[in-house]
């Protein structure tokens, strides 16, 4: 927080903007075209999260952030899979090294020309390997979920393709993902509607009870694609709201778009979403 977290964010807010990620379109459309290719290879039942949504949040990761192509398996193996830190450290510091003589137009580039330290860099590095990409890719093979099990949404959806930043908007609202996440501890004693939170203790805000908040939301409950546009916290909040949730947006609609548009009937055979899952934070 302070003075270097407000320093490491503007080097790179600029790799994130509106005007950014608009010129990464055309790669995220040429990405996604040649994993959507290879998903209508396979046979069916097809795997959507593997064939299809992963992929395409591991190829874009690596396109922004610079990831030169010979180490995108490596990335995958150290970033996506389960390896130790040490690993991944190991990892990052031969991609940081690489690219100090093959600089490029991207997101590690940047950093590296920046006034940012080395460890600077390597820290921000490491949050971008392990930030993001599996949102996307949850967020793709989960908003498809939500709109099977809601084939009037599906239809309207269909009826007005490219599918628009309102239902990207909605999708984002009703499958939020982290039930318990944004962990902040209280500097001094404080009361927040009628809820005392002494110094030093601890609050976990819960995304998906604000996404689902009556007073907030008409029929929270219910999957509305063209529901109007609200502030919801799928992205955070403030100061440490995602940097790159312009880029994710444009991801996962670019994906929904021209799988809705590849194929005419697809039907769900199993999602883990409806299972009953063990929570992942200790809260």
């Amino acid at each position: 927080d302070g003075d270097q977290h407000r320093k490491c964010r503007k080097t790179v807010t600029s790799k994130f903007s509106f005007k950014a990620v608009n010129s990464y379109s055309d790669a995220v459309s040429a990405l996604v075209s040649r994993q959507l290719s290879h998903l209508l290879e396979q046979p069916q039942p097809v795997d959507l999260t593997e064939h299809f949504s992963e992929p395409i949040s591991i190829a874009n990761h690596a396109f922004v952030l610079g990831i030169p192509d010979s180490m995108v398996k490596e990335f995958e193996r150290t970033f996506v899979g389960s390896v130790s830190r040490e690993e991944r450290i190991t990892y990052l510091r031969e991609v940081y090294q690489y690219k100090l003589e093959n600089l490029g137009d991207d997101v590690i580039s940047h950093l590296i020309q920046s006034e940012l330290t080395q460890a600077e860099v390597e820290g921000l590095i490491y949050v971008f390997f392990t930030s993001g990409r599996d949102s996307v890719a949850y967020m793709v093979s989960t908003g498809m979920v939500a709109l099977l099990q809601n084939p009037d949404q599906l239809q309207l959806l269909r009826e007005n393709l490219p599918v628009s930043q309102e239902a990207i908007e909605e999708l984002m609202r009703y499958c939020a993902m982290f039930v318990t996440l944004f962990p902040r501890t209280a500097l001094e004693d404080l009361e927040i509607a009628g809820q005392k939170i002494k110094a030093g203790q601890s609050v976990s805000v819960s995304p998906v009870a604000v996404n689902r908040d009556p007073r907030i939301w008409d029929e929270p409950n219910v999957l509305k694609i063209d529901r109007e546009v609200k502030a919801h916290l799928s992205f955070g909040h403030g100061i440490h709201g995602c940097l790159g949730q312009q880029l994710a947006r444009l991801v996962i609609q670019e994906s929904l778009t021209q799988l809705l548009r590849a194929i005419d009937s697809i039907e769900l055979v199993s999602a883990e979403q409806l299972e009953p899952m063990e929570f992942a934070h200790p809260v």
